[in-house]
């Protein structure tokens, strides 16, 4: 597992990256600020899109970790990342 991790670390920092942006929302939303009412980032904070964060990190973290060759999934995992990657980036930025 540790030469697959020094294989993949750019896929095991995206998978650490997409935690913590879900984590981050976790924190933002339990603490009651709400500073984006009317804005992309309001739809984005809500526990599906969350899950949806977790769901695509653990995705990254398994292909980082074992190494996965078979069922397209390294495809797989590039485009959900990016889609997930592209999504909160242009919300941000329209906020």
């Amino acid at each position: 597992m540790l030469k697959n991790i020094r294989k993949n670390r750019f896929w095991l920092l995206k998978a650490l990256e997409t935690y913590s942006l879900a984590f981050f929302f976790i924190v933002k939303r339990s603490t009651g600020i709400f500073d984006w009412d009317h804005s992309p980032l309001a739809a984005l904070d809500d526990p599906p899109f969350i899950f949806m964060l977790a769901v695509v990190g653990t995705i990254a973290l398994v292909f980082a970790l074992w190494d996965i060759k078979h069922l397209y999934y390294k495809q797989i995992m590039t485009g959900t990342l990016t889609f997930v990657w592209l999504a909160f980036f242009l919300s941000f930025c329209a906020n």
